[in-house]
């Protein structure tokens, strides 16, 4: 009886231990498991991500492009015409349905440029259309002027722009210059425009292509410079214009996906769109992945960077727990 005993304590003991190695052995297939359903789930996710990152900027590469073809239409209607009226930009506009076509954009409009010796006379000669009190701004003496002339639709916030001189202004200028130089459509860089009110402040930007005058050639930097006389231009705001290209774009709405837009190079001074503006990323419940794309357009830079916010607890739940199942 003492030796049955012995043994049955001993049968006892290496079943227990037996079922602790099976247990034991159980946790580490089922952590493995589940290391690779979420490797898994990552890498899908992550792919998924990439996939909407390069849909959206392809839209907004077509996009821009797309307005850089509407701009170039307007140049070449002023290239078939020894003088646009105003009432013939308005009629062209309108017929273009440009809203409808390019949700987003402010308007469409022509700047001038106008010689100092001839400043008088053109503001005489605006004023006498049935604007007395048109003027360029901002003030100052200098040796060139420019004056938005033309802007459709001409009401509203467009109103502010009327006679304003975009070359006054350093960033505006610097992309005048360069679309004047190269003969082609150039985004500016980050600017507050003129358009703006104390509400719904947004941050903007402008794309200028430039108009050479009739019977002169344009073949090189020297010929452009003599015969440019303004630019067919487009303003916007970052917010109604990313909004126009998005629209369509659910998950750019939704919380889990970020799109910040800047200019040339990612710093806050450079910033002309963040989705989530009003909304702070809580870093103690998420981990976060990130894609920075570039958008070249003739030379000018954006930077869209793109931040998808994940909780683990989701992952855990959605797939891991079929492991334990």
């Amino acid at each position: 009886a003492i030796f049955e005993n012995g043994n049955d304590s001993g049968t006892a003991r290496k079943k227990k231990w037996k079922a602790f190695v099976i247990l034991i052995l159980g946790f580490v297939l089922t952590a493995a498991a589940v290391f690779y359903v979420q490797r898994d789930s990552d890498n899908n996710t992550k792919q998924e991500f990439a996939s909407v990152c390069d849909e959206i900027k392809l839209k907004i590469s077509d996009r821009l492009h797309a307005h850089a073809l509407l701009l170039r239409s307007g140049a070449a209607f002023f290239k078939a015409s020894n003088n646009v009226s105003r009432e013939e930009w308005k009629v062209y506009n309108e017929t273009a349905k440009i809203e409808n076509n390019l949700p987003g954009i402010q308007g469409v409009g022509f700047s001038l440029i106008v010689p100092k010796n001839q400043l008088k006379e053109h503001i005489q000669s605006i004023r006498k259309e049935g604007f007395p009190n048109y003027t360029i701004y901002p003030a100052g003496d200098r040796e060139v002027y420019t004056s938005i002339i033309y802007l459709e639709p001409f009401s509203g916030r467009n109103l502010k722009a009327f006679g304003y001189d975009m070359y006054s202004e350093k960033v505006r200028r610097k992309a005048m210059e360069q679309s004047r130089d190269a003969d082609v459509a150039v985004l500016s860089g980050k600017v507050l425009l003129v358009q703006e009110t104390k509400e719904d402040i947004q941050t903007g930007t402008l794309m200028y292509v430039p108009v050479y005058r009739n019977g002169m050639p344009a073949n090189t930097v020297a010929q452009r410079r003599a015969a440019i006389i303004g630019w067919v231009y487009s303003p916007y705001r970052m917010s109604d214009l990313m909004k126009g290209i998005l629209e369509r774009l659910s998950l750019i709405e939704k919380e889990k996906n970020h799109l910040q837009v800047y200019d040339d190079s990612i710093s806050v001074a450079s910033l002309l769109y963040d989705s989530q503006r009003n909304r702070s990323l809580k870093n103690n419940s998420s981990h976060y992945q990130t894609i920075s794309l570039p958008v070249d357009f003739n030379g000018i830079k954006w930077v869209l960077v793109f931040t998808q916010e994940q909780s683990k607890t989701f992952y855990f739940l959605g797939n891991a727990i079929i492991v334990f199942a």
